[in-house]
Parts: structure tokens; sequence; C-alpha cells
């Protein structure tokens, strides 16, 4: 049967057939039904990270649906349609769940589903072309220019009060959470010698992550000055390079032809290549980092000694936002010639603790963040939240 009159022949089904009786299994059903809609592995890994947890509740069903954006990896839409309850999208958005939670802002759904935001960077870091936050502008909207969301976690009341100042308006639908990610890096149970076995990193030396976004990024800028710097640093530190998944998929917007060259550039010193966030058991580990805009750099400063902050061309940032004030706390470079030099310059400032006093600013508490993320969910679902974990 051809897949196009498959889905068709599925949708009279469900339009026709099941949508009368929704309300009838609603009452009857026990369990509440969360979707999770996810895209590559790094973005959703926050959301991932509730889900896993929720799903130890027995009184939720948790599913999984991809945004169609193929930017998951055979590999990790394979782990995810093991661990969860798979649909798929042209079915899911036809669905009335119990609750939405996003990972990415990219599919509509039905208008009558609650909807919560999980973001995978800060909640408050860029504008977009029209002077927005993403999800507060108009990829927080629908069809019909209303918000999406009933819920946006945001990480402490540091992010919330940056929000607020330019979107009074969205007071109640904030919720202070604590960050999910840093809760994930406290739970790692790898010691330091062991992380670096997993990376064939030397534990005797220092370790330097280099972590790059898309676009106007440091990777693109500074690509061939990398190559031609690396091989000098890595003899005497530990270097990760990580860059944005966008920019080594050739089917995407944000694809980088410098990023294929950087994968396989090989130094003779210590020093890894990452084309996505895997590094989460190395950040407690890291004694500096270098970056540029993206707000992935925020996840070392409870644990580095240095920032090296690289100022792309035609890059503006929002004043207001931590992003702004990390560049003036960092050392601002326009280019990595003499990288060892930038490095060793950055050590020797002593700078650590006010890069962990710009951390606990930025995500609060997160020791709990589980838990208060368990608390919003189970108030979207209309259900009180029972001391679960203590039975």
């Amino acid at each position: 049967m051809p897949r196009n009159r498959f889905k068709r022949i599925l949708y009279f089904i469900i339009v026709v057939i099941l949508f009368p009786f929704e309300k009838v299994t609603g009452l009857l059903k026990k369990r509440k039904d969360v979707l999770v809609l996810i895209s590559y592995q790094s973005i959703s890994e926050r959301a991932l990270f509730l889900c896993d947890h929720l799903r130890k509740r027995p009184d939720i069903r948790i599913w999984a649906c991809d945004d169609r954006s193929k930017r998951l990896s055979e590999n990790d839409l394979g782990n995810i349609k093991r661990a969860y309850r798979f649909v798929p999208y042209f079915l899911a958005r036809l669905i009335k769940w119990d609750l939405i939670i996003y990972a990415t802002a990219s599919r509509p759904f039905r208008h009558d589903a609650k909807k919560a935001y999980v973001r995978h960077g800060l909640s408050a870091n860029k504008l977009d072309e029209d002077g927005d936050l993403t999800i507060f502008g108009k990829m927080g909207r629908d069809a019909r220019g209303e918000y999406i969301y009933d819920t946006v976690f945001v990480e402490s009341s540091h992010m919330k009060g940056i929000i607020l100042g330019k979107y009074p308006e969205m007071q109640d639908r904030l919720r202070i959470a604590g960050s999910l990610y840093m809760k994930k890096i406290s739970m790692m149970k790898r010691d330091r010698e062991a992380a670096f076995r997993k990376y064939s990193l030397d534990p005797s030396k220092k370790l330097i992550n280099i972590v790059s976004t898309w676009d106007r990024s440091l990777s693109h800028f500074c690509g061939e000055t990398l190559m031609k710097e690396l091989p000098a640093v890595t003899e005497k530190y530990n270097v990760i390079l990580s860059v944005h998944p966008k920019t080594v998929n050739p089917t995407d917007v944000g694809y980088d032809p410098v990023s294929e060259k950087l994968a396989d550039f090989r130094p003779a010193g210590d020093y890894v290549f990452m084309k996505d966030s895997t590094w989460t058991d190395l950040v407690p580990y890291c004694d500096m980092v270098i970056t540029d805009h993206t707000s992935a750099c925020f996840y070392f400063l409870p644990f580095v000694s240095g920032v090296i902050f690289f100022e792309g061309p035609g890059v503006e940032l929002w004043k207001e936002a931590p992003i702004s004030e990390l560049k003036e706390l960092s050392l601002k470079v326009s280019d990595l010639d003499g990288l060892e030099g930038l490095v060793e310059k950055e050590f020797s400032l002593g700078k650590k603790e006010k890069y962990a006093s710009l951390g606990r600013r930025v995500f609060g508490d997160y020791d709990n963040a589980l838990e208060d993320h368990e608390k919003e969910i189970m108030r979207l679902l209309g259900k009180d939240q029972e001391d679960f974990w203590q039975k």
C-alpha cells in the first residue's frame, strides 16, 4: 500500500472513529500520557533526563516523537525507540496528550494539550533576527498568534528576572526549577582519572575544552588557526574541541565544511574532537573553556580557572544576557593566533572565583532540579504532588 494512502487511512480512523470516544477513554484511563518532542541528541538531552526521572512514576506514561528534522543519528533514534513508546509525528500531532514536553520549538500540536518547554541551553542568552528571545518571539506562538507554552522552565531567579525585564507578561508562565544539566553533571559518578581514561586523555595534564556554536562561530572563523595552533597546545594540555551538531550535518542549515576538516584533524598531542555535547562527565575536571557566544560555555563556569572568549565578527550580544557579562569578565580575543600564550596569560590572572560566582547566579540551586521540574509537571497534569520517592 502506498505510504501516503496508508497515512490518509490512519487519519480517517483517528478523526472519525477515535476522536468521539476521546472524553470517555480519558475518564477511564488511570495513567497520564506525556509526549516529549525531541530533536538531535544535544538538544534533547535535558528533556530526556527529566523523562527518565518521570517514567519511574506508576501514574505516568512517557511517549517520544522526533521533530522530523532528521538530525538524530540512527543509533540515537534507536536508543530512544527502545527506551520509550515511540509515535510518529503525523499521528502524535492529532492526539490529545495530557502534556507535551518540548525539547525543541519546531512542531505544532493540538491547541487543547498542555505544553511545557525544557530549553537545551540557557533560558535567556541570544536574541533572534526580530530582537526576541527565540521561544518568546514568533517561534513561541502558534498559527493563531497565541503563546504555545503553559510553562517555561528557567534556572534561577536571576534568569527569571532577566526574562521578565523584556517580557513582563510571562510572569505566570515562568517556573524556577534549577538547571537539569547541572544536576546531571553533579550526579556523574566517574572520577577524574576514569573520565580521562574514557577519552584516552592524560590525567597529569590540565584540560581545556573548546566549545563552538554554529553560524558566526569560533569553529568557522578560527578553524584553520586552530589546526595551526593546537599541535603546540596539546603537547602541554588535554584539549577537547566540541562543535555544534548543526555544523556537521550536510543537510542542515548550519552545515559548515570547516567542521569536517576539524573532524579529520589529528594533532600529535592529547586531543579529542566531538560533534555533540558528550563531554558531560569531563565538565567537573575542566580547567579552562575557550568559547564563542554559545550558552554551552556556562556549564563550565563552576569549575574552570580561565575563560577565553572569541568575539566573532558581526555578532551582537544582548546586553542584558549573562553572555555579555561573561565576555567582559573573560579574556576577549578576535583571533586565536598565539593560543598557547593566551592560555598561559588567562591562567595567570586567577579569576576562578569570579567565574564560579557568575555560574551560581545563572544556575541557582539545582540540587532538587529533577524534583522541582516534577512538581510543576504534576501541577500541569492536574495531580497533587505526592512524595512518591519516599514510598
